[in-house]
Parts: C-alpha cells; sequence; structure tokens
C-alpha cells in the first residue's frame, strides 16, 4: 500500500504516525544487528586469526569495551545535538558513521581498523536511543506514549534474535568481511527511510492529515500548558534539579542495581556465541540459533514484566527477581556437565535479565520528579554503560588466565549477586 494512502481522506484520520514509529524499530533495530555481528566474529576462528587476538582474551573483549566507551561518550554530549539540528538530521548522521564504520570493517585487515571502526559505530549508535524518545514525545499524543515505546524497543531484541543465526550462515559460507558488507547495506536502507519519510515533527509531514495533526496537538497542548504553567509557578535551578535525585539514597540503589545488570548484560552480549562454540563445543550452526534464544525469550518477558508490574504495581521486585535468575542461571551453567543443558540455562539468564528493563524504568519514574527524569535517566545510564564496557574486557581477563570460561562466569554471578542484595530496601516498591 503507497504511504499516500494514509490521508486519502479528509474525513478519516491518517496513521502516519504508526508508519513513524515502526521506522524507527526498524532504525533501532539494525543498531544491534551491527552488535550482534561483533559477538558472533569473536567466536570465528578465520577472524580471529587474520587479526592475529585468536590467544587473546583482552583483545576479544576490547573490541565491545571501545564499542561501549563511544557509545556512553556519544550519550552524554552528542545526543544533545538533536536539539540543534533536528532528529532527522542527526539520525542520518549517525548512520553516516555507523557506514562509515562498517566500511572500514569490511575492508580491514589490521586489528586497529577494527578498533577504529567499533569506536565509530559506538558514537554513531550512542546518539539514537535519546534521539528516538524525542521522536515519539514530537509524534505521539501522551496517551500512546507507552505502546509507541513499547513498539520500536522491540526492535532491540527481535534484530538479534533474527540475525544470530543469519550472520552464522553468512560468515561459514562467504567469510567475515561479508557480515560488515550486510550491516552497510541495512543501515543505507535505514538512512534511507529516516532521510525519505521522517520528519522532526508532525506538521511537517506531507502525509499527516488535518484530523491526525489536530489529534496529536490537542493532546501537546494540554500537556505543554501544565509544563508551562509548572515552570511559571517554581523557576529552579540546574543545582534543584539534580537535588531532587541526587541525594535520594533509592536512586543510587537504583543505579548500584543497573551497573551489575549492565555488566551481566555487555559481557552476555559479548561472550555467550563464545562460550557456546568453544566452551561447550556446539557446532558454529547451532551456536547461531542458541545465542538468538535470549533475545527471543526477552521478547515474552518484557511483555510479562511489563503485565506483572501494572497489576501488582510493584516494580522493584521484579528487579531484584531479574538479578536472581540471571546469577542462579549462569551459576547453574557453569557448574553442570550437560552441554545442552548449560546452554538453554545460560540463554535463560540472559533473558530473564529483560525483566529488569520495564521494572527499572516505572521504578525510577516512581523516584524522581517528572521536571528532573531527563537528567537522572541519563546520568544512570552513562555511569551504567561505562562500567558495563569494563565487563567484556574483564571476562576477557579471566578466560585468558585461567585458560576456560568459569571464572568469566563466576564474575558475572557475583555482578548479578550483588544487584539482587542492593535492591532489597526497595522490593516492596
Amino acid at each position: 500500500m503507497a504511504i499516500s494512502s494514509v490521508i486519502d481522506s479528509p474525513k478519516k484520520m491518517s496513521r502516519y504516525r504508526y508508519f513513524i514509529v515502526i521506522v524507527m524499530m526498524i532504525t533501532v533495530g539494525v543498531t544491534y544487528v551491527d552488535r550482534a555481528n561483533i559477538s558472533i566474529l569473536i567466536a570465528n576462528s578465520e577472524f580471529l586469526t587474520s587479526m592475529g587476538i585468536e590467544s587473546s582474551g583482552v583483545q576479544k573483549g576490547l573490541i565491545m569495551s571501545l564499542f561501549l566507551f563511544a557509545y556512553a561518550f556519544a550519550n552524554f554530549l552528542i545526543s544533545p545535538l538533536a536539539d540543534v539540528f533536528g532528529a532527522r538530521k542527526t539520525i542520518c548522521a549517525a548512520i553516516l558513521l555507523c557506514i562509515g564504520s562498517m566500511f572500514l570493517g569490511g575492508v580491514a585487515s589490521v586489528f586497529t581498523l577494527i578498533l577504529l571502526s567499533r569506536v565509530l559505530v559506538g558514537l554513531g549508535e550512542g546518539t539514537q536511543y535519546p534521539i528516538v524518545a524525542g521522536v515519539v514525545r514530537n509524534w505521539f499524543p501522551k496517551k500512546e506514549r507507552g505502546r509507541a515505546n513499547a513498539v520500536w524497543g522491540i526492535g532491540t531484541t527481535i534484530a538479534p534474535a533474527l540475525s544470530m543465526p543469519f550472520f552464522a550462515w553468512l560468515i561459514d559460507d562467504y567469510g567475515w568481511h561479508s557480515a560488515f558488507w550486510a550491516c552497510l547495506i541495512l543501515n543505507v536502507i535505514a538512512m534511507y527511510l529516516v532521510w525519505t519519510y521522517l520528519r522532526d515533527t508532525p506538521q511537517q509531514s506531507k502525509y499527516v492529515n488535518e484530523l491526525e495533526l489536530t489529534y496529536i496537538e490537542e493532546d501537546q497542548e494540554k500537556q505543554t500548558s501544565i509544563d508551562k504553567k509548572s515552570q511559571t509557578q517554581e523557576k529552579e535551578t540546574l543545582f534543584q534539579r539534580l537535588s531532587h535525585f541526587m541525594l535520594d539514597y533509592r536512586y543510587w540503589i537504583l543505579v548500584a542495581w543497573y551497573i551489575g545488570i549492565m555488566m551481566n548484560v555487555w559481557g552476555l552480549m559479548t561472550w555467550l556465541p563464545s562460550y557456546l562454540k568453544e566452551g561447550r563445543g556446539f557446532s558454529w550452526t547451532t551456536m547461531g540459533w542458541l545465542a538468538s534464544l535470549p533475545f527471543i525469550l526477552g521478547i515474552g518477558v518484557k511483555i510479562f514484566a511489563g503485565w506483572a508490574i501494572d497489576v501488582t504495581q510493584r516494580s522493584g521486585i521484579f528487579c531484584m527477581l531479574a538479578a536472581i535468575g540471571a546469577g542462579l542461571g549462569i551459576y547453574l551453567s557453569a557448574i553442570i556437565e550437560n552441554n545442552w543443558a548449560s546452554a538453554l540455562l545460560i540463554c535463560m539468564a540472559q533473558g530473564c535479565m529483560y525483566m529488569g528493563a520495564p521494572a527499572s524504568w516505572t521504578l525510577l519514574q516512581g523516584i524522581v520528579p517528572e521536571k528532573s527524569m531527563s537528567a537522572a535517566s541519563g546520568i544512570m545510564i552513562g555511569i551504567a554503560t561505562v562500567a558495563g564496557a569494563l565487563s567484556p574486557t574483564i571476562l576477557g581477563y579471566f578466560i585468558s588466565i585461567t585458560n576456560g570460561y568459569s571464572g568469566a562466569l563466576y564474575f558475572l554471578v557475583a555482578a548479578a549477586l550483588f544487584s539482587s542484595v542492593i535492591m532489597i530496601p526497595l522490593a516492596k516498591r
């Protein structure tokens, strides 16, 4: 169906905002395809031999750690450029960085180019989450934003679930360089969609009719009126805004919990394929679809957690359960002898962590005032990402010195246990 058909009648409201959120889902999904690509490559012997890092766990971990440091930097300092240049131009500029990164990876013959490629993609992808959130803010009335955020957020689980087995097949048949060229093509498609169909606001789009525009604007005008009234009544300094959460012990408990979870998320995102192939002896093809299992489970876990949090009106306990489930699954995976049972347990552990996503944001929204949410969430994400960036390299160090994966897995168990215990004071919230 042609895009123009969404405005075929002045008596019927167009639904173009739904197409926009699908474009955002694809764009965010492509960023997770890029991440899945490097996870699979770290398990590929041809790639490791070509780069001369087959025996260096630290250098393998550094590939993901450098990406995460650049990602955190972009989140802090580059994302605000969207307020100056607009979401459409900024997202496209970010995707151009990703395209440049994939080109470098596609022609790389030395390890230094791979590292440079990861820095570029980190800078590009680190800007996109905050910008996409702004797109939803501009394009959707407040009462629809929860569903809109859920739609584009699903891209973060569907994309790696599909790309893990795809890259395993592609690299096996066409070599490791082909994975970068495939990612480059996907980024070009994403940039085409963003540049062609996205506008910074619905008012700028020719595909939005008057009925849809009025529907969006009416809700936003109410919210803007409330915000202006609040600002008129009380104008606060930056220090006052920060003090709303910086001096609240509950906020720092949540930040500490998030650090332990991010260490697990990025540690497993980097090393799970290698663990399944080298540590448990699965074939290249079997490793590919097993590595996708946590993301498939994550879709169901996110849906369940969102429903359960609304029903029970308690989010702290689900943060705690996410960490307990992750730690228990990883521990059992490390000590059990059966390879299939071990693989399923560690995949379930990673899937369990997705329970913490809706729970942690709901908890944060209950602790922090609305006028301080952007600053509070940005600081939490930035601190946790920097800490999480250390995890792949730390795990690589343990793998190198022990010549196995047990030490690395126990480190993740300790991080999960830390998150479980630190959340006890907020378990009833």
